[in-house]
């Protein structure tokens, strides 16, 4: 697999799991679900994202600063679907 399909397989993951992350967080929110159901629901799933947010971002960031001399904040907005400005605030680590 070269890397393009590799890119492209794992866009593909990132984007299903980002739906059934979207679908629990639906359930949750739920009327159905009791009080506490639904804030043992989202505690789950907040503790999922927090757990690696930190090095999810620094990977993130460090990828944009490894591509920032050959492409535009533009550029690589476009390539990770953020706007250019998101895309300026996160190279300078904000």
């Amino acid at each position: 697999m070269d890397t393009h399909d590799a890119g492209a397989a794992g866009r593909a993951a990132a984007a299903e799991i980002a739906a059934t992350f979207n679908a629990a967080a639906d359930r949750a929110m739920s009327p159905d679900a009791t009080p506490l159901d639904r804030a043992a629901m989202i505690t789950g799933l907040l503790k999922a994202v927090e757990g690696r947010q930190k090095e999810l971002a620094a990977a993130r960031r460090a990828d944009m600063h490894v591509v920032r001399p050959t492409m535009t904040l533009a550029a690589i907005g476009t390539a990770v679907d953020l706007s250019t400005g998101r895309v300026d605030q996160i190279l300078k680590g904000k």
